[in-house]
């Protein structure tokens, strides 16, 4: 195959194939502070220093020559070591430190100490520990590049902590905030990574002595050969952990990788933080926001054919290095599972690339988030510019607040939300649709026995309708007097009394103002009480299910019915009972095919609504529930509903004391 000059000659570069080490783009996807802990060099040399320590341990110890200890340490350079043919011999074995030994021993001038180099060490021990104090070094980086983030970010929320600015949830307007609010959320998320990377060490920053199954059997053991000495081997394992300054580890962990996965998964959560601080600052910096900007300089985001582009390029690399994180994060989970005591299906390999990637991927978006921010430039004008642009929509949380005491919570959302649609279709302010607004108060004449009343108030909750009770004592005849008939002239209650700054509507029937809610959308219009408008059957079934119980049980077992005919020797009880079984049987005969759980299918309809105090009036009269299974079933299900058990009659105001219940 030919190969072009001019592509023979980009083949001379060919070892930089990846990201973070490419000519043109290592400053974007790296740093040079971490690349010098993480690089190839810095890992040669850290696996060099614990030969060495290892030597001079042993020596301490009594294992070995002191002198041994001495020319290990004299002769022992990694800077002498040939790269070229340590490349060769890690890419026949599989594993640097075979052709490290090999060429840290011929180092050593003496032959007999040559000996005791490496001595009861082995792969995994050296590497491991090598990659420990790398990671110490990483970890320190990465602190401090957070630390200088958080003071940053510290002194934006002092300096713009009362900059007002709208709040945007899923990427429309909520409320007033202000900057430094924001600015606040972006600390106290780095705040508890900074937490994170100091609990952390303890877990990660550990020893790695085992030797070749991790039993400490080449190095001494740990079995003591009295009970007065400590087992040599766990001597061992103290003095590297002192020496190196890592933390001693309770047992080998060879096969256990948790520590490594986690360090990889919490730089990925850091890198999670700071794309959130970058996506904020990316869409604030969009034109029509422009309430931030990274730092101006000059050419950086420009574009080769629009030359009034200005890019964020900065934070689009931090975004870049969030995902090639989390990416990283994935490698290191896989690396967990270890087969036995020591990993032989490729895992340990994925550590290798997942570790200093990681590091290096962090580093730099840290890089670039303190760039970002140490230069940031915020537009508090623009910031009160977009503020204003909703004409007051912002103040709509705090105007249902304010109008809960009056209406309730739903009646009062209910209201605000019309109000902020008029406002936008009509592209008025707030304040001017909610004055146009007619304020209506809904006056219900009440009385605490009444079946026709129940229903009312039943319905009301149900739709969480606003409503100021009167209460009317029947036993005291206060239903015969003048002012009420003056407002009922039919002399019964309920009667509800609708008023705004205009007029007065009198509602004198119970059926008649439940379709009052249902047609006028009053309160919580997601609460329908009818089934929907194309569904013309079962708005008629309802409908004469309704009818069945106020036209034909209730009214002849009213009060006024039941005193008369005791007033011509008839027992108003058996009259009552037997007009009751008559119509609850039709309404069980009629309602049962049609009926889930409530009296139509599984829709709550005005149906159930006079059902259930007339089932109350029943039991009053002693009928017998047990007969009218569906009924029975209906009505243990709608008493369930809180809207139910309030508007029961032994839980009104005016309910006599004797007779209260506290549900």
């Amino acid at each position: 195959m030919s190969i072009s000059i001019r592509h023979q000659g980009a083949m001379a570069d060919s070892s930089n194939i990846s990201a973070v080490d490419s000519n043109m783009y290592r400053t974007i996807f790296g740093d040079d502070a971490m690349r010098f802990i993480m690089c190839d060099t810095a890992f040669e040399e850290r696996m060099v220093q614990v030969e060495i320590s290892l030597a001079r341990i042993q020596a301490n110890l009594g294992t070995i020559p002191k002198q041994a200890a001495q020319d290990i340490a004299n002769d022992c350079n990694a800077a002498k070591l040939d790269r070229g043919r340590f490349q060769q011999e890690t890419e026949l074995v599989g594993l640097p430190v075979w052709g490290l030994v090999r060429q840290l021993s011929a180092m050593v001038r003496d032959e007999t100490s040559a000996r005791y180099l490496h001595g009861g060490l082995n792969t995994h021990d050296v590497m491991d520990l090598a990659r420990s104090l790398q990671m110490k070094d990483a970890l320190e980086l990465i602190c401090s590049r957070l630390d200088t983030i958080r003071n940053r970010l510290v002194a934006l929320t002092h300096q713009y902590r009362k900059t007002p600015m709208i709040a945007r949830t899923h990427l429309q307007h909520a409320l007033p905030s202000t900057f430094g609010y924001r600015t606040a959320i972006w600390l106290t998320s780095l705040d508890r990574h900074a937490e994170r990377l100091q609990q952390i060490k303890p877990r990660l920053l550990l020893a790695q002595v085992g030797g070749a199954s991790g039993s400490l059997a080449s190095l001494g053991g740990i079995v003591a050969d009295s009970t007065e000495h400590e087992p040599e081997g766990l001597r061992l394992v103290r003095a590297i952990s002192e020496e190196l300054g890592l933390y001693q580890p309770n047992m080998p962990w060879h096969a256990a990788r948790d520590g490594l996965a986690e360090v990889v998964s919490l730089l990925a959560l850091i890198g999670g933080s700071l794309a959130k601080v970058a996506l904020d600052i990316v869409l604030l910096q969009i034109p029509e926001v422009g309430e931030v900007a990274e730092p101006f300089v000059a050419h950086r985001g420009a574009s080769s054919t629009m030359p009034h582009k200005n890019n964020p390029v900065l934070s689009e690399a931090i975004l870049a290095l969030s995902k090639m994180l989390r990416q990283e994060a994935g490698l290191a989970l896989d690396a967990v599972p270890s087969d036995f005591e020591r990993a032989g299906s490729g895992a340990w390999q994925l550590e290798w690339a997942a570790l200093p990637q990681s590091f290096t991927y962090c580093s730099a978006a840290l890089k670039h988030t303190e760039e970002v921010l140490t230069g940031l430039r915020v537009d508090e004008h623009r910031m009160l510019h977009n503020l204003n642009l909703s004409r007051g929509l912002v103040a709509a949380e705090h105007v249902v607040v304010a109008l809960h005491e009056k209406y309730g919570r739903a009646r009062s959302h209910d209201i605000v939300y019309e109000c902020c649609r008029q406002a936008v279709q009509k592209d008025q302010d707030l304040s001017s649709t909610l004055k146009q607004r007619e304020d209506v108060t809904f006056i219900l004449y009440t009385y605490f026995r009444s079946t026709s009343t129940a229903r009312v108030r039943t319905a009301a909750r149900l739709r969480d309708i606003p409503i100021e009770f009167r209460y009317i004592a029947i036993p005291k005849s206060e239903h015969l007097t003048e002012s009420y008939e003056s407002i009922n002239p039919n002399l019964t209650v309920p009667t509800l009394v609708i008023q705004n700054a205009e007029i007065e509507v009198h509602i004198r029937q119970s059926i008649a103002i439940l379709e009052y809610f249902e047609e006028s959308k009053a309160g919580n219009t997601n609460i329908q009480l009818m089934p929907p408008a194309e569904d013309v059957a079962g708005r008629a079934h309802v409908r004469e299910l309704v009818q069945l119980i106020a036209c034909d049980i209730q009214p002849p077992t009213n009060q006024r019915i039941l005193k008369r005919v005791r007033a011509i020797g008839g027992s108003a009880e058996d009259w009552a009972s037997d007009i009751m079984n008559a119509g609850l049987k039709a309404f069980e005969s009629m309602a049962a095919p049609l009926a889930g759980t409530y009296s139509y299918g599984n829709f709550l309809t005005l149906a159930d609504i006079v059902l259930a105090p007339a089932i109350v009036n029943a039991v009053r009269y002693g009928v017998d529930i047990e007969q009218y299974p569906t009924i029975k079933r209906i009505y243990n299900k709608v008493m369930e509903l809180d809207a139910f058990k309030l508007a029961d009659w032994r839980h009104q105001e005016d309910t006599p004391v004797e007779f209260q219940q506290v549900s």
